[in-house]
């Protein structure tokens, strides 16, 4: 990288790490410098690690101005410091099946309520309460604390546990505290990790900062997960949550489970270790679709529903392309369902999409202005997840319908449009701008569906209808 280049890039780096928030910061800096010895880091990461010194540090002086204020301890802290070495392995979506290695925030919330209220209430109140909390020390000394605290705290729970868990009415109890089955089964995941600890470091210390498709990191990082699972077998399914948090892809680890499983079909890949990568990969799947749901339950929320579409045909397409599974019934019929349950939270989302650009390109008056931005944002929506389904037709169940669907928008979008602008020309007053108002609604349906190409010979149609081109056009 050239010097310009690298001063252009590396302060672009610093502008968008300066927008994360400081524990974001310093924990992007940890991974990168236990990524290894910076020399034999390649030139990107060395950059990236570069500017993430610098902005941690510049932080400093602002850190040691409000050091000078009292700070109070807050519980909220002392939560995300205990849990701090289990984050790469929890996550915000209960998926349908447990995943060993997935550790839900739900559970974690029962966990943390059982063991600060009933287990070990006597161990946290030196954290939070006095005239020095122990939350309020300095950084190292902190640290060497919350370890002796959370070595403590989780032997006792797992004490009260073996002894409640001794009879079925003390584990029928015990459960209830937690917060159901899966939770204690993911406070043994906790256990694990934590025993796991000394080859969990050494596992983040020797995987690349990222592991990239095809590059030389992904093979690196192969090589670090089949000595980790020399070591330790039975505990691939750690191994592979952390390289999914090291991926720049999830398919990465469908692809270092062929390499390591002997070959490229299901039958092989179960007969190995790496056999849990591809039920850790199908959880990753699963993740996204129940976030695509989410989405699409929060009405403006169109950038997430699109971009988890995508990432849902990634993982699908990465997956069918690295793995032959003629023959293996179990995670075929996981794939399939998957996809048909994705496919049908898109489906309801294209079926009317006609009427629904109809609506948001009526120039007749009647309707108010909240009614007619709501159509808009509707057509917009549909017209967004269905330019992307037809992206990622092939992974999901409705490839025929997304055809015709497409094929019956387009028509709308380009007849309508016209109609607008046409109506644009013949009109003037209250009419004129309604349907000025249609037309650039037009222009946004026009680039989802055709592209940025037509979009803009559409805008200048309209600009020559309104009597008006160049730099004095309407802003579509």
């Amino acid at each position: 990288m050239d010097m310009p280049e690298g001063r252009v890039m590396r302060d672009k780096l610093i502008g968008y790490l300066s927008g994360l928030s400081p524990a974001a910061q310093q924990m992007l800096l940890r991974t990168l410098e236990s990524a290894g010895d910076p020399a034999r880091l390649d030139d990107q990461t060395r950059l990236i690690l570069e500017a993430a010194r610098e902005v941690v540090r510049s932080k400093a002086p602002a850190r040691e101005e409000r050091a000078a204020v009292p700070r109070r301890a807050d519980p909220a802290d002392l939560r995300r410091l205990f849990f701090e070495p289990f984050e790469p392995f929890i996550i915000e979506e209960e998926t349908a099946s447990r995943q060993t290695g997935r550790i839900t925030a739900s559970s974690i919330d029962g966990i943390w309520e059982f063991l600060t209220r009933d287990v070990a209430p006597d161990l946290f109140p030196p954290w939070l309460q006095g005239p020095e909390p122990k939350l309020l020390l300095p950084e190292a000394e902190q640290k060497r604390e919350i370890q002796a605290l959370r070595e403590a705290a989780l032997a006792e729970i797992r004490e009260a546990c073996e002894k409640m868990s001794a009879t079925a009415k003390g584990h029928m109890r015990l459960t209830g505290l937690l917060g159901g089955e899966r939770a204690l089964l993911d406070l043994g995941d906790l256990h694990r990790i934590h025993d796991l600890r000394t080859q969990i470091a050494l596992l983040l210390k020797e995987l690349p900062a990222q592991v990239v498709i095809g590059e030389a990191s992904e093979t690196s990082a192969m090589n670090v997960i089949h000595r980790f699972l020399q070591r330790a077998p039975a505990e691939a399914a750690f191994a592979g949550a952390i390289l999914l948090r090291r991926a720049s892809s999830g398919v990465s680890l469908a692809r270092i489970a062929v390499a390591l499983g002997g070959g490229d079909t299901a039958a092989e890949i179960r007969k190995s270790n790496a056999a849990v990568f591809l039920d850790l990969y199908f959880t990753e799947v699963e993740r996204v679709v129940i976030r695509f749901d989410r989405a699409r339950k929060r009405h403006d929320d169109i950038a997430d529903m699109e971009r988890e579409l995508g990432l849902f045909h990634e993982l699908v397409r990465g997956l069918s392309i690295a793995i032959d599974f003629d023959g293996d019934r179990e995670w075929r019929k996981r794939l399939g369902d998957l996809r048909r349950r994705m496919s049908e939270m898109v489906q309801p989302e294209i079926d009317g999409i006609v009427a629904t650009i109809r609506r948001a390109l009526r120039i007749e008056g009647g309707a108010s202005r909240a009614a007619r931005e709501n159509d808009a944002q509707d057509a917009i929506r549909a017209m967004t997840v269905l330019a992307q389904a037809r992206k990622c037709r092939d992974s999901l169940a409705i490839n025929e319908a997304i055809g015709r669907v497409m094929q019956s928008a387009e028509q709308a979008v380009e007849v309508l449009g016209n109609r607008c602008i046409d109506q644009i020309r013949k009109t003037g007053g209250d009419a004129q701008a309604e349907a000025i108002a249609a037309a650039d609604v037009m222009l946004k349906l026009a680039e989802i569906a055709f592209g940025a190409e037509y979009a803009s010979v559409m805008r200048k149609a309209r600009d020559r209808a309104i009597g008006r081109s160049g730099p004095f056009s309407v802003a579509g």
